[in-house]
């Protein structure tokens, strides 16, 4: 089956990024994917996979579907509409001090376009080893209160831009 997947593949293409974008995504999809799974790269990594690597190795290839619609998938960033949210109630009042901005959380991937936060997911690997600091820390659900505060930025955006 994985020789009749490949053939197909090579078959399908070449297209053309400037005007078949969605074809060509899908072919280079399918030919990183089928090279990950003919070299049977999960068994060979095993128990050393961390979730960084699943996003190095996973993920950029589903990054690079957002490409053709401007849309930036970035981590490693404090997703802005949260920080918003949880920083709302610092205000300067001249009888006390200014409390400390408090940091956002950092989803494993942001969307945005156009400056705007569009969308969020988090990735995780099970394993079944001892928890790490991680596990411990992140004990709640991020995304959804996450994809809230990002849906409720847009909209708050939106009111303010007639174009948007």
């Amino acid at each position: 089956m994985l020789d009749s997947l490949i053939k197909t593949a090579h078959k399908l293409g070449p297209f053309d990024p400037r005007t078949q974008y969605e074809q060509f995504w899908v072919l280079s999809a399918m030919n990183q994917l089928l090279g990950y799974y003919a070299n049977n790269l999960m068994r060979t990594m095993g128990s050393n996979l961390s979730e960084m690597d699943l996003v190095a190795r996973y993920w950029s290839v589903f990054d690079r579907s957002f490409d053709d619609v401007k849309v930036i998938t970035t981590r490693d960033r404090s997703c802005e509409a949260t920080s918003i949210r949880i920083n709302e109630g610092r205000r300067v009042d001249r009888v006390s001090e200014i409390k400390h901005k408090r940091p956002s959380i950092r989803p494993d991937l942001l969307l945005i376009r156009k400056e705007v936060e569009y969308g969020c997911s988090e990735l995780g690997k099970i394993d079944d080893m001892v928890p790490t600091r991680k596990e411990i820390a992140e004990t709640e659900l991020h995304c959804p209160k996450t994809m809230k505060d990002i849906f409720d930025r847009a909209v708050y955006l939106a009111k303010n831009n007639k174009n948007a």
